[in-house]
């Protein structure tokens, strides 16, 4: 088992492809890895997806909804604006993990945006006229794949990393997609838990082993490789 692997899709079929074997993108490329290591610890990658014709929009997407009433919510394809960058620094100085530089980097490798192979879209939160959250993510035929969510860090609050997703999850419902990849969630590293409680009754996992998609409740600890 390969700790890490990289591809390019060239079309939007071939990304739903890539999405269905357990890879992501990062910057023009996609990846996908078994293991990450954090503070020379190994840990275990557990690549996620929702189905979204079973996924059922409950309590917390209403709480979230009437908590957030008062923001402006837009989509568009995706850009990368001054405001959007400033956003971004300010969210990363505030995070306990290192992000990309920069959007340019974590989109494009910091390259020109026009080499980019994916059909990216953006979710845009706004407190009367200024931008407080923004997350891209990229569609395929089927399938949408969330990239990035950052906010500023006065709205911490209002669980707008969180809000966002499930402003993708609404759009690629509505938009008629079958699958929303979230990325992966690691055990035993707490911050990517809040993954595990998004649609948890149409969540699967992808087993490492079967390289198949199983309900997230048949998920369970498999020891690491010495």
């Amino acid at each position: 088992m390969e700790m890490n692997r990289y591809g390019r899709p060239n079309s939007e079929q071939e990304l739903d492809i890539f999405l269905e074997f357990g890879w992501f993108r990062t910057g023009l490329y996609v990846f996908t890895c078994d293991f990450i290591e954090f503070d020379q610890i190994l840990y275990r990658t557990i690549w996620l997806r929702h189905d979204l014709g079973q996924l059922t929009l409950g309590k917390t997407w209403k709480n979230l909804s009437k908590r957030n009433q008062a923001f402006r919510v837009v989509y568009s394809n995706a850009t990368v604006t001054p405001e959007q960058e400033y956003l971004f620094r300010s969210y990363r100085r505030a995070m306990m993990f290192e992000p990309a530089n920069n959007i340019e980097h974590l989109l494009f490798d910091g390259r020109n945006a026009e080499l980019s192979p994916f059909n990216t879209k953006q979710v845009c939160v706004f407190h009367e006229n200024d931008l407080i959250g923004c997350a891209y993510f990229d569609v395929g035929e089927t399938a949408v794949a969330g990239i990035s969510a950052f906010y500023h860090p006065d709205y911490a609050m209002y669980s707008l990393g969180i809000y966002m997703i499930y402003c993708q999850i609404v759009w690629s419902q509505q938009a008629g997609y079958r699958y929303y990849y979230p990325g992966y969630f690691i055990p035993h590293y707490t911050h990517f838990d809040y993954k595990l409680k998004i649609g948890t009754k149409a969540l699967y996992f992808f087993d490492p082993i079967e390289r198949k998609w199983l309900p997230i409740e048949e998920y369970f600890d498999l020891p690491l490789p010495i």
